[in-house]
């Protein structure tokens, strides 16, 4: 009996000290994605948890770096187009500096991960007929800094979605934003 409630008490203490650590951070921006048959501009939103606290400057996240555009034209001479953008991948990091967590407010940080996304850039043209573009899956790599810059925290994102799918394009993501928060 005396083991199980030190079991317990020690599992109580882990899973509240575990719990503790979560934080949330997010940015907003912009992003420029490209493969080999196409580009899309995108609003870039970047929510994330903080699911670990390896020390006061690093942090184990989870999160989106979630872009989506819209964009077209239409006039009553040549007919209309329009374009769509969707970049939705899901993403573990390791964040070190600025905006590691709310409360870090160093000038200069940086970010890297893995995960698995979607993308999907195209488009009709009734001027010269027909869609183009397409949607890829696949594994995605990214990085990035984080600097103030004249008291403004602003951070640039690069990634690389490795498409799996048949028939899609592996894709490149450059992405710059502004950070969310008091820092």
């Amino acid at each position: 009996m005396k083991k199980q409630i030190l079991f317990a008490c020690f599992f109580a203490m882990a899973t509240a000290s575990a719990f503790s650590q979560v934080s949330f951070c997010h940015s907003i921006g912009g992003s420029l994605y490209i493969n080999s048959e196409t580009a899309g501009f995108a609003i870039l939103y970047s929510p994330r948890l903080n699911l670990a606290e390896l020390n006061d400057e690093s942090t184990i996240s989870i999160g989106t770096h979630f872009g989506f555009g819209l964009s077209g034209s239409v006039n009553s001479q040549d007919g209309g187009s329009g374009t769509v953008t969707v970049d939705a991948p899901l993403m573990v990091e390791y964040n070190y500096g600025l905006a590691a967590n709310p409360d870090e407010d160093d000038d200069f940080g940086f970010f890297g991960g893995v995960g698995f996304g979607y993308n999907l850039m195209g488009g009709t043209d009734d001027t010269f007929g027909g869609t183009y573009g397409g949607s890829s899956a696949g594994p995605v790599l990214n990085a990035g800094v984080r600097v103030m810059i004249a008291e403004h925290p602003l951070g640039a994102r690069l990634s690389y979605l490795i498409n799996v799918k048949n028939n899609g394009a592996s894709t490149v993501g450059i992405g710059l934003f502004y950070i969310l928060g008091d820092y």
